[in-house]
């Protein structure tokens, strides 16, 4: 969107006309982000006590404007299963 003004009036001293010349700029207006998540099956299926296991979430953004330091919430664990890391909060750019 282009934003074009001037100004033109009376000086109320002087009462000498005063004026500014007709400025443009432009503004780029974005929409929000809109995220869509996808989990895969953690790797590997089945596991035994004491080993790891990865899950893989791919989050896109469908949006026009980029989603901002994108994280999730930390997994409900119990006694058998403990948060090893997570990944930082990450920026999720629009397509």
């Amino acid at each position: 969107m282009t934003v074009a003004a001037g100004a033109a009036g009376v000086d109320e001293v002087s009462q000498r006309t005063v004026g500014a010349s007709r400025g443009a700029a432009q503004v780029l207006i974005e929409l929000r982000s809109a995220l869509d998540a996808v989990a895969a099956a953690p790797s590997p299926a089945v596991v035994s006590v004491g080993q790891s296991i990865a899950f893989t979430l791919v989050v896109t953004n469908t949006g026009t404007a980029t989603a901002l330091a994108v994280s999730l919430p930390s997994p409900q664990t119990g006694p058998g299963l403990q948060l090893v890391s997570a990944p930082a909060p990450q920026d999720v750019p629009a397509r």
